[in-house]
C-alpha cells in the first residue's frame, strides 16, 4: 500500500513539474523570461539532472529569441551586451572540456545555434520521460531504478544515472565525473563535436510551429555589432552575402583588412623604434620592448572588434581565434624575454655594479636563464590555449634537453664554474692574479671564460671550469709587498763589519717612509755561510700594493744596502774558487820506517 502511495506521489510531482515547465515556457515566449532573468541575473542555470539541463536550454532559447528581437528593434550597446551575456550563459550547459580555450566562445555559439535549430525541427520529447532530480537521487541511493516508461535511453551504472539520450536522436546529456563541475549533467563532448554535422542533416526538415527564430546558424552568421550600420550591410551587392567558410564574404574581407592593418602598423612601429636606442642598453631594450606591447594592444583591439562588431563565425572565426591567440602568447613570450634583459641592464647601470665585473656577467647569465624560462613557460601556456597537447611536447622537450645537456657538458661546466667564481669572488676585473702558470691583469670575467692580459701584452682566455679548479693567487688583494733579498759579503769581512752592516741596514729600513715597521719586520740577520759568501737575509714589507711602485721603492732599498755595505768596509762576494799551492814532500824517513816496522 505504501509503495503504491509513494509511486502515486512521485507521479503527481512529475505532472506538477511538467505543468510548471510548460507554463514557464509559455511565459518565456511572452516575455516572462526577461523578467525572470532581471530578478536574479546571477543565478546559474540548473544542471542537476538531464531534465533540468534540457529545460534550461529551452529557457535560454526563448530568452535569446526575445533579446534578439529587442536588439534588432533597438541596436544599441546595452541590448547587444544583454544578448551576448545570455549567449555566454548557455555555454554552461555544454561540456566543452575537449575544446581549445582559444575557440571556447566560438564553439559555444556554434553548438547553441546547431542544437537550437535541431530541436526546432524535431518532435519535442515528452519532458516527463526525461530523468529529473528525483530520478537522479533515487539512482544514487538504489544504484538501480526503472524509469516509468521503461525507456532504455538512460544509462544506469554502479555510480547512478550517468547519461541520458534524447529519444530518436544521438543527443546525449552526461554526468560530469571530474573537475569543478563534477556531478552536473551537460550535453556531452561527443554531442558538442557532432552537432554542426547533425544540423546540416536536418536542414531540409520543416521548422516546428510557434518557433520565433527558425535558423539560428544563419542568424548568428548575419548578426553584426551595434557599431556596424544595418543599412550599410543591406546596401552591399548580393555577392558579398555569399557564405565563405561559414561566414558572409564581406565579413571575411573585413577580417583580412583588419589583419593587414595590424601587420602594417606593427612593422612600421618596429622600423621606427629600431633606429632608436643603443643595442644592448637600457634605452635599446625599452624601445624593443614597445614592439610586442604595441602588437598585443593592436591584436587585442582587432579581435574585440572582429568578435563584437563584425561577428565572424564558422571556420573563419576559428582560424582568426587561433591566429590571434598564437600571436598574443608569442608576443607575450617575446615581451617577457625583453623585460628580463631590460631589468638586468637597468640594475647593471646603477653605480653599485660596474659593467664587465663578475657581478654584471652573473646578472646577465641569470637574466638569460630567467628570460628563456619565462618565455618558454608563456609559449607553453599559449600552446595549451591552442589545444595542442603539452604532455607529449613536455616529454619531447625533456629528451631534447637531455641530449643537448650531454652534448654541451663542457659549456655547462663552464657556466657552473662562472657561478662558483661569483660565489667565491677570488678576484675581480683589473686585479693582478696568477692562475696556474699564467700571470697578468684580469680583463673580463664572462659566464663561460675569464680573460687575462699578461705582462707581455698577450691575452689568455681560461675556461671557468679550469679557473674554479686551479690555484689562484690574487696579488691585488695583498696589503703589502714583501721585500726579501739575500746579501752575500766576502769571507774577509770581519765580525765587527758584519755587525755594522746588519745594524745599519736594519736602522735604515726602519727609517724609510715606505717600509712597514711591526713586531716582525723589518728583519736583517746573518743566516748562512755559503760556498763563497757570508749570507745576510734582508726581509721587509713595503707599504704598497702596486707592483710598479714596489719596484721603485725596491730600487731605493737595494741601492741603500749597497752603500751601507761599502761604508762598512766590506764588499759583495761573488762565486769564486781559492787554490792553495803547497810543497808536499811526503812523510819524514823516521816516520816512514816506524810505519813499516812490524
Amino acid at each position: 500500500m505504501n509503495r503504491h502511495f509513494d509511486r502515486w506521489c512521485r507521479a503527481t510531482r512529475r505532472l506538477v513539474g511538467v505543468g510548471v515547465a510548460l507554463v514557464l515556457c509559455l511565459t518565456l515566449a511572452g516575455g516572462g523570461a526577461a523578467h525572470a532573468a532581471a530578478e536574479n541575473p546571477l543565478e546559474p542555470l540548473d544542471t542537476s539532472s538531464p531534465q533540468a539541463t534540457y529545460l534550461a536550454f529551452l529557457e535560454q532559447v526563448a530568452l535569446l529569441e526575445e533579446l534578439l528581437i529587442e536588439y534588432e528593434r533597438n541596436r544599441s550597446e546595452a541590448t547587444q551586451l544583454a544578448f551576448s551575456a545570455a549567449l555566454s550563459d548557455v555555454e554552461a550547459l555544454f561540456d566543452l572540456s575537449d575544446v581549445a580555450d582559444a575557440n571556447l566562445e566560438e564553439v559555444g555559439v556554434t553548438t547553441f545555434a546547431s542544437l537550437a535549430d535541431i530541436l526546432n525541427r524535431l518532435p519535442a520529447p515528452d519532458v516527463d520521460e526525461i530523468p529529473d532530480i528525483d530520478d537522479v537521487e533515487e539512482a544514487e541511493a538504489q544504484r538501480d531504478v526503472t524509469l516509468p516508461s521503461g525507456d532504455e535511453s538512460a544509462v544506469l551504472l554502479g555510480g547512478g544515472l550517468t547519461s541520458y539520450t534524447l529519444p530518436g536522436t544521438e543527443i546525449t546529456i552526461e554526468r560530469v565525473e571530474e573537475g569543478s563541475r563534477s556531478g552536473e549533467y551537460l550535453f556531452s563532448t561527443d554531442t558538442v563535436a557532432s552537432l554542426p554535422g547533425w544540423r546540416e542533416e536536418v536542414d531540409d526538415l520543416p521548422v516546428n510551429e510557434d518557433v520565433v527564430v527558425g535558423d539560428w546558424v544563419q542568424e548568428e552568421a548575419d548578426l553584426t555589432g551595434h557599431l556596424v550600420p544595418r543599412w550599410l550591410v543591406n546596401a552591399l551587392p548580393d555577392v558579398f552575402d555569399s557564405t565563405v567558410l561559414g561566414t558572409p564574404l564581406w565579413k571575411v574581407l573585413v577580417d583580412v583588412v583588419i589583419v593587414l592593418v595590424v601587420v602594417v602598423a606593427a612593422l612600421l612601429w618596429y622600423r621606427y623604434v629600431g633606429r632608436r636606442g643603443t643595442q644592448g642598453s637600457v634605452s635599446g631594450y625599452v624601445f624593443r620592448l614597445s614592439t610586442p606591447i604595441v602588437l598585443i594592444v593592436l591584436i587585442t583591439a582587432a579581435r574585440r572588434f572582429m568578435v563584437e562588431q563584425v561577428n565572424h563565425s564558422g571556420d573563419v572565426a576559428t582560424i582568426a581565434n587561433l591566429l590571434v591567440t598564437a600571436v598574443f602568447w608569442a608576443m607575450s613570450a617575446w615581451a617577457f624575454w625583453l623585460l628580463a634583459k631590460l631589468v638586468v641592464e637597468w640594475v647593471i647601470s646603477t653605480p653599485r655594479i660596474s659593467d664587465g665585473t663578475v657581478d654584471a656577467h652573473l646578472l646577465r647569465l641569470v637574466g638569460k636563464v630567467v628570460s628563456v624560462a619565462g618565455a618558454f613557460a608563456l609559449a607553453w601556456v599559449g600552446l595549451s590555449r591552442l589545444g595542442i597537447p603539452t604532455v607529449g611536447l613536455g616529454v619531447g622537450a625533456g629528451v631534447v634537453g637531455l641530449a643537448v645537456g650531454l652534448a654541451a657538458t663542457g659549456t655547462l661546466e663552464n657556466l657552473i664554474g662562472g657561478i662558483t667564481l661569483y660565489a667565491d669572488r677570488p678576484f675581480a676585473v683589473d686585479d693582478n692574479v696568477r692562475i696556474d702558470d699564467d700571470f697578468g691583469k684580469v680583463e673580463e670575467i664572462g659566464p663561460r671564460s675569464t680573460s687575462i692580459r699578461k705582462l707581455d701584452d698577450t691575452r689568455v682566455v681560461l675556461p671557468n671550469s679550469d679557473v674554479s679548479r686551479f690555484k689562484v693567487t690574487n696579488f691585488s688583494e695583498r696589503r703589502h709587498i714583501q721585500f726579501l733579498h739575500v746579501v752575500g759579503v766576502r769571507y774577509e769581512t770581519t765580525i765587527d763589519q758584519l755587525r755594522m752592516i746588519v745594524q745599519s741596514v736594519d736602522a735604515a729600513l726602519r727609517d724609510h717612509p715606505d717600509v712597514v715597521v711591526d713586531a716582525d719586520h723589518p728583519r736583517v740577520r746573518v743566516v748562512k755561510f755559503g760556498a763563497s759568501s757570508i749570507d745576510i737575509e734582508v726581509r721587509a714589507r713595503v707599504d704598497t700594493d702596486g707592483f710598479p711602485e714596489f719596484q721603485r721603492i725596491q730600487e731605493e732599498l737595494l741601492l741603500m744596502i749597497f752603500e751601507l755595505v761599502e761604508s762598512a768596509g766590506s764588499t759583495f762576494a761573488f762565486p769564486s774558487t781559492t787554490a792553495y799551492l803547497v810543497d808536499d814532500a811526503g812523510l819524514p824517513p823516521s816516520t816512514a820506517t816506524d810505519a813499516e816496522a812490524p
